[in-house]
């Protein structure tokens, strides 16, 4: 970043969880490969149906999951684990572990979209911030925050709430 502002030099400062513009490094994408990259409960559930109709219009599309367990405990470890089961038996669904921040601005730079039917009034998605950091697009309900964040910053409007029909429309435009 100082290198070709040099009025920056000497005052830019790195702050440790903060936004290192020097961690996102373009990567080679995948055009048959999109993610969902949050906890279970920020839109787990509505992706079954989402991936369901997405994977079946776009039979060679992958899904990529990268999603904690028990992170907030916001739902019983059964619900959390039966959602997982459930998409995991989709077609072309692969879980990813958990991952150094650094490995997972990389992930996100890899594929061509990022899908985040979270129904809550999430405040800030920081997956949905390093997507568009990095240039993936992201498909995201109308609620909370994220709202924010992506006319802002990447010009675009999110889904109606809880329109998997409209999701899977935006998703294959």
């Amino acid at each position: 970043l100082e290198a070709n502002h040099p009025t920056l030099r000497g005052k830019v400062v790195v702050i440790g969880h903060g936004f290192d513009p020097l961690a996102f490094q373009p990567q080679t994408r995948d055009p048959n490969r999109v993610l969902f990259c949050s906890a279970p409960h920020k839109g787990l559930d509505e992706l079954i149906p989402i991936w369901d109709k997405l994977s079946r219009q776009l039979p060679s599309l992958r899904l990529s999951i990268i999603s904690s367990q028990r992170l907030y405990g916001f739902n019983p470890p059964d619900y959390e684990k039966a959602l997982k089961e459930k998409i995991l038996s989709l077609p072309n669904v692969e879980e990813l572990p958990i991952m150094p921040h650094h490995q997972l601005i990389a992930e996100l730079g890899k594929v061509m979209l990022q899908l985040y039917p979270c129904k809550i009034a999430d405040s800030f998605g920081l997956s949905v911030m390093d997507s568009l950091a990095m240039g993936t697009p992201v498909i995201s309900y109308r609620v909370g925050g994220n709202v924010s964040s992506l006319l802002a910053l990447a010009g675009d409007t999110p889904v109606e709430q809880l329109d998997p029909k409209a999701f899977v429309e935006k998703a294959v435009r």
